[in-house]
């Protein structure tokens, strides 16, 4: 077999999904035979000045000394997009575009986001900054049916692997025996109100109790039908975790994902989508999500248009039907948590190449 490596960027502790999904693909790479090779991150609140003397220096030495390591016909697997500023993302796709022609080197680009879909405010910048990637790719790993056609709307005509859903590797597992009322559903996750502004109208909607979990909680988020239960890395939040339903839904507004962020969720798999899996909860996602799509299919959870009709929804559902639910989400958390998604698409991504 020929030689297989991975990316991995030194990774900090935040308390979110940027180092847990990546942490999670180099735990499943490393338990199927792959080869680490470590390059520097951008650090978020170093100094622009020093960020950028650093990385300068640390971009050009690590994907030097990175891909005169490799053999001739490597696959190298690279997360995208890499932590760092765009710069000097695009130096280091010029430089494995020069040694992928010397080594016949063959790339495997595992997409995380496409940011010039999240921030549309940037998507010049970003498109040219994606653009220098899609070039040196060989084969694709998209999250699911939309994002793959979205990248061959572009013109992408080379091979494109749908993940289905991000593995999520947890130690730690809900309750089994615990019950909570259907009307209590979770939302974890980036609470800035910000970034998901429905949160500031979660308040309005009657007979149904929102349990939150995660950072950047203010209290214009607040209300009666509104509990904040704190913020745990995610090696303990599953244990922590109370309620029946996980909520997938961003943007501005209860009635519609809107804004840039709203709309993304027409295109990618929200990495919470797999955390509510992993721990067997059911879902509540936007029917016109992308993920939408494998929660019908695989019958984990409900869609709804608004957030309005939530009470409603959850009220036509029986126990028997909730239980035959949660029996459909134990087998996908069962994938998620052994990294099934991930190791299906790596084995059709070296059938390929």
């Amino acid at each position: 077999m020929q030689r297989v490596y991975y990316v991995n960027e030194q990774n900090g502790n935040e308390l979110n999904a940027l180092t847990k999904a990546r942490q999670d693909v180099r735990y499943i790479l490393d338990e199927i035979g792959w080869n680490e090779k470590l390059i520097h991150r951008k650090i978020e609140s170093q100094n622009k000045i020093i960020h950028y003397f650093r990385m300068g220096f640390w971009t050009v030495w690590d994907w030097i000394h990175l891909l005169n390591n490799l053999e001739e016909h490597a696959i190298l697997l690279i997360q995208f997009p890499m932590i760092n500023s765009l710069i000097f993302n695009e130096i280091a796709a010029k430089l494995i575009s020069k040694e992928k022609e010397k080594k016949y080197l063959k790339v495997i680009l595992l997409i995380h986001d496409i940011d010039s879909i999240r921030f549309p405010d940037q998507e010049m910048k970003q498109k040219k900054h994606e653009l220098a990637f899609w070039n040196i790719a060989d084969v694709f790993i998209a999250h699911n049916t939309e994002m793959k056609k979205y990248l061959q709307d572009l013109g992408i005509e080379k091979p494109i692997i749908e993940l289905g859903i991000f593995d999520y590797i947890v130690g730690k597992q809900r309750e089994k025996n615990k019950e909570f009322p259907l009307d209590q559903i979770v939302i974890a996750g980036n609470l800035d109100s910000n970034k998901a502004r429905y949160l500031l109208n979660l308040k309005d909607i009657r007979g149904i109790q929102f349990n939150l979990y995660g950072p950047c909680f203010t209290e214009e988020s607040n209300g009666i039908n509104i509990k904040y239960k704190g913020v745990y890395s995610p090696d303990v939040l599953p244990e922590k975790i109370e309620g029946s339903w996980g909520l997938v839904w961003d943007g501005d507004s209860i009635f519609s994902c809107e804004g840039g962020y709203g709309n993304y969720l027409r295109y990618n798999d929200p990495h919470k989508l797999s955390f509510y899996m992993a721990i067997g909860m059911p879902v509540i996602i936007w029917e016109d999500a992308a993920a939408a799509k494998f929660v019908q299919n695989m019958r984990v959870g409900i869609t709804v248009k608004n957030l309005k009709e939530v009470p409603d929804k959850i009220a036509e559902i029986s126990s028997s039907e909730y239980k035959n639910i949660q029996d459909n989400v134990e087998k996908i958390s069962y994938k998620v948590r052994n990294g099934i998604f991930l190791k299906q698409a790596i084995k059709k991504c070296l059938h390929l190449l």
